[in-house]
């Protein structure tokens, strides 16, 4: 049974490996049990401020916890949440799954894209204290503490919920839960999905695309608005082709490209055909941390970070979340599993602008990097394609990711 209580030991619970190694968040194993007691202090008379780092990742503030007493507190308080009301963020690949099974029915449907508008930033923090403390299965304790926290935030102009803490992503998904249910049991619903601020919904051909957008900007909690420019109708046409070549409409959703066919007739039965690469948006943003790592080589002359920078960005490996504790897998075949590496035309256009970064000795080829032939012939080992088929794995420290991945901001 979880023990919601705040108390040394259940705060001595939330210790992971991660913050006995040195990073942003450490603390020397020898002083484990004052760190304890200092969360405990902070537990008894509130956050006087919250000990964060600030990052950047498109464009965005990204937060990480600095101070391990701080970070036990958060985690416990995260769980209980968890505990409680058994929220949790869908798995990106299993909507994108459910998106394609669905796109190739032979029917007749429409597609809704709904996106919300700086979403972590404008949840109403003082609506979810409320409704936590009207929810008579969590601790008062907890609640008062997490009070505490948003006001600490908002000392430190830090609006909503704080983008990349573990706490933030539970808060935001318990936020949302009402909003949800009332889409998803919508007339002509068939099919309504979201991961974190990016909705899909599969309906059928006779809803109303404008007004069920109005209906779920009047639906939203309060202080969150959809974006205008990002919120788009896909109307799949009834009309059947001889083959599934022709295309009827192109839908990108969560880092995808789905190109999806006409009705085609096959035997008996009509389909649809889906094609899956990776989204033009996200091609543009590899090409951009492509040109990065060479313009920084030009700069530097440092071999070693402009190779570690080409694994990171052609392969695949695993870090540590310090803020969960959790392992995670990133890179192209982690990223993008479902695409079809045989047919992608994303990866051999990747594969493509490396070569001719390379190559190219146009005057205008302004990124192609001043190597020397055996550092030139090591760069050209790489390719995105094989990386994607080959599972081509690194290792990172987070030191090195740290380093790495530096001059990719705003990239």
């Amino acid at each position: 049974m979880y023990d919601a209580t705040i108390h040394a030991k259940t705060l001595a619970r939330q210790f992971r490996e991660t913050d006995f190694s040195r990073g942003l968040l450490y603390v020397p194993l020898s002083d484990k049990e004052a760190t304890v007691q200092r969360a405990v202090e902070i537990a008894a008379s509130g956050f006087p401020h919250i000990s964060l780092y600030r990052g950047n990742r498109g464009g965005k503030h990204v937060y990480q916890h600095t101070s391990v007493d701080q970070a036990l507190i958060v985690r416990h308080i995260s769980g209980h949440v968890r505990q409680v009301t058994g929220v949790r963020q869908n798995d990106r690949q299993d909507i994108v799954r459910c998106m394609i099974s669905l796109l190739s029915q032979g029917i007749a449907f429409k597609a809704i894209k709904l996106d919300i508008k700086s979403f972590y930033e404008t949840v109403d923090t003082d609506f979810i204290v409320q409704s936590l403390r009207g929810d008579s299965a969590f601790s008062r304790q907890s609640v008062n503490l997490l009070e505490s926290f948003f006001d600490a935030l908002r000392r430190q102009s830090i609006s909503g919920l704080p983008r990349g803490l573990a706490i933030s992503a539970t808060l935001a998904e318990y936020a949302m839960r009402g909003f949800d249910n009332v889409l998803e049991k919508q007339d002509g619903v068939r099919f309504y999905s979201r991961f974190v601020d990016d909705i899909i919904m599969i309906v059928d051909y006779g809803v109303n695309v404008e007004k069920m957008m109005s209906f779920a900007q009047s639906t939203l909690p309060a202080g969150l608005e959809l974006s205008k420019t990002k919120c788009e109708g896909y109307n799949f046409s009834s009309q059947t082709m001889k083959d599934s070549l022709t295309p009827d409409l192109t839908l990108n959703f969560l880092g995808y490209q789905l190109d999806v066919s006409r009705m085609y007739r096959d035997g008996s039965s009509i389909y649809r055909n889906v094609d899956v690469d990776i989204a033009t948006s996200k091609i543009k943003k590899y090409k951009r941390r492509i040109a990065k790592s060479f313009l920084e080589f030009n700069n530097d002359a440092n071999f070693h970070l402009l190779n570690g920078r080409l694994k990171m960005l052609s392969c695949n490996h695993s870090f540590i979340d310090e803020d969960s504790g959790q392992k995670r897998f990133v890179g192209l075949r982690y990223n993008y599993p479902l695409i079809d590496s045989n047919n992608s035309k994303g990866l051999k256009e990747l594969d493509r602008f490396f070569r001719n970064a390379v190559y190219n000795t146009n005057p205008n080829n302004r990124i192609k990097p001043n190597l020397n032939p055996a550092q030139r012939k090591k760069v050209l080992g790489f390719s995105f394609k094989k990386g994607f088929e080959d599972n081509v794995f690194f290792t990172f420290s987070p030191r090195d990711i740290l380093i790495i991945s530096r001059c990719w901001t705003h990239a």
